[in-house]
């Protein structure tokens, strides 16, 4: 019962996590945005562009960043979801709490 307990929360932990990182991407979108467009761009490296591929556009930056917030939350739903199954397994027979794990 301790390793069931112990799974459901590092899961718990780790959903809490995402969830937090996704409040901060809705939140403070232009420091994210701003982070993509560094990336992207490399506008702080080397001017020699033979082994450099930049991506200047605007609408790129915002086109990997909007994929990278829907991945995020795609993850943080998947989680919680976990957790729920999980949660709801936490008493029956060890074979339908492994079940419930693998999401069979």
């Amino acid at each position: 019962m301790i390793t069931r307990t112990a799974k459901l929360l590092l899961l718990v932990g780790i959903g809490l996590f995402y969830s937090l990182v996704v409040f901060n991407n809705v939140t403070d979108f232009d420091s994210n945005y701003e982070f993509v467009h560094h990336v992207l761009a490399m506008d702080s490296t080397f001017r020699e562009p033979w082994h450099v591929a930049r991506i200047p556009s605007p609408a790129v930056h915002l086109r990997f960043t909007s994929a990278s917030f829907r991945g995020k939350i795609a993850t943080t739903i998947l989680l919680w979801w976990g957790v729920v199954l999980l949660f709801r397994a936490l008493l029956l027979p060890a074979k339908a709490f492994n079940a419930a794990r693998a999401c069979r």
